[in-house]
């Protein structure tokens, strides 16, 4: 029988000669996962190869020292596996004229076609108020108890990505009050309400205003699609815009009639004539005012006006060619005198100035009139 040596390849037996080149003109076959290994010639350190589970379009990545098969995650002529963020957010149309592309990865490019990072609306934060009884004018003079209601609205983040803050700010901590008089009240609250009742105020002539804001915590960062904190719209600790409420303090308009001449030649007829109003109506007299209706039956008729909105003309209501001037047939110019509250609301010590109107006759009338 022959002798037949089977020697084994290894380091100690076989060497190959540096330069030389080696033709393997079988199949060689690595049976062992990671046998096969490669030098890196930067820093001459040997790199395995490892290959598990081999399907289509696998290649070569390099992974925790090693050369591992699997999906490319990065660019190449390899189509791969889309492996970025889902679903999409929006119907794609394109990217953006000037979107730089040169470094970017497959994944990202498509990342940022299909989804593109969304910034969500924030809406501002704000206060309200309102007072009760909600009437904007008043009688000079006159007592009222106000009944306000502050309510604080922390703004809104919409929509909420990722689990963030749904608000703008924090809870509201105070309640910052001032009153008609100026006077200033501070009301702790964590709700987003807060009522209470201002102390009995004496309406002044012109405008008198009342005002709220409400002092808050801090908000938090709102976040956008893709879970980053959008740090620069986080709101600190502050106060919302000031809300203000007017109510207007004005002097009444007066009229009535009277079966007999009104005497208007002393200051103490005219008021006895003023204090038998048949109506007190509290609303602003610079302008046309309007009696409803006189209703007189060969009575004389009159009307008073605070002074400074001379009336010149008047209009009837039953036909448009019932009308005159002032001072004409059916009135003559005002008379002028002091005037003090029917109900001791004003002029009590200084009478205020009114201008008093008074037919010229006695006249049938059953419908309104308008002076101007």
């Amino acid at each position: 029988m022959g002798f037949f040596a089977r020697p084994n390849i290894d380091n100690i037996q076989f060497k190959q000669l540096t330069g030389t080149t080696l033709t393997l003109s079988g199949t060689t076959q690595i049976a062992t996962s990671g046998g096969l290994e490669l030098i890196d010639v930067a820093t001459s350190t040997y790199i395995p190869i490892k290959i598990s589970g081999a399907s289509e379009q696998d290649v070569l990545k390099y992974v925790g020292g090693e050369l591992i098969l699997g999906q490319p995650t990065s660019g190449g002529t390899s189509t791969g596996v889309y492996d970025g963020l889902s679903p999409s957010t929006i119907c794609v149309g394109g990217m953006p004229v000037g979107t730089t592309l040169t470094g970017e990865t497959i994944t990202c490019l498509l990342q940022d076609i299909l989804v593109p990072t969304l910034s969500p609306t924030l809406t501002a934060q704000y206060n309200t108020m309102t007072l009760s009884p909600i009437t904007t004018i008043f009688e000079v003079g006159c007592q009222i108890v106000f009944g306000v209601t502050g309510a604080y609205n922390a703004g809104v983040v919409n929509p909420v990505y990722c689990g963030g803050p749904s608000t703008r700010t924090g809870l509201p901590n105070t309640y910052n009050y001032i009153d008609f008089n100026g006077s200033i009240c501070n009301t702790g609250c964590t709700s987003c309400s807060s009522s209470l009742s201002f102390a009995s105020r004496t309406v002044s002539f012109g405008t008198n205003s009342a005002s709220l804001n409400v002092s808050y915590d801090c908000g938090e960062s709102p976040l956008c699609s893709n879970g980053s904190s959008w740090v620069a719209c986080k709101l600190p600790a502050g106060n919302a815009t000031t809300t203000t409420k007017y109510i207007t303090g004005l002097y009444p308009w007066f009229w009535g009639t009277s079966a007999t001449a009104p005497d208007v030649s002393t200051s103490g007829c005219t008021q006895c004539l003023i204090t038998g109003y048949t109506c007190k109506c509290c609303a602003s007299s610079s302008s046309n005012i309007i009696v409803d209706d006189f209703v007189a039956s060969s009575e004389y008729l009159w009307f008073a006006i605070p002074s400074g909105s001379t009336k010149t003309a008047w209009q009837g209501a039953n036909n448009v060619s019932n009308n005159g001037i002032i001072p004409g047939g059916l009135f003559p110019a005002p008379t002028i005198f002091g005037i003090e509250s029917p109900e001791s609301c004003w002029g009590t010590v200084t009478p205020v100035s009114y201008e008093i109107y008074v037919s010229s006759y006695a006249t049938d009338i059953s419908y309104a009139m308008t002076f101007s």
